[in-house]
């Protein structure tokens, strides 16, 4: 992935920027960025602050660790796809009895 010449601090003092004077055609063209990527960042990082854009850095790269990890998980030979889940919620059941066995909820 091609890295940004802009940090995400300088891109909201950008942003800041165009929303103080309202020109995004002359702050555009001051930063030597084109209109659509002004927008992206718009959406992307349109009313935070820099400790914000620090704090959703650190999610991106904890999500970035966790597909490394469940990747590498799925290519071990030891991988088994029924076991992968160990905090499912085991099912409450009366393996021993049928259905028309099993107390009843609310017969009281």
């Amino acid at each position: 992935m091609q890295r940004s010449r802009f940090s995400e601090e300088h891109i909201i003092a950008i942003l800041k920027q165009q929303e103080r004077c309202g020109a995004t055609a002359d702050v555009c063209r001051e930063h030597a960025i084109s209109s659509v990527s002004f927008y992206k960042w718009k959406v992307k990082f349109g009313g935070l602050e820099v400790s914000d854009t620090q704090r959703l850095k650190t999610l991106e790269d904890e999500n970035a660790n966790a597909s490394r990890r469940e990747h590498v998980i799925a290519k071990s030979p030891s991988y088994k796809p029924g076991l992968r889940c160990s905090t499912a919620i085991p099912l409450l059941a009366y393996p021993s009895q049928s259905p028309q066995d099993m107390p009843s909820r609310g017969s009281g």
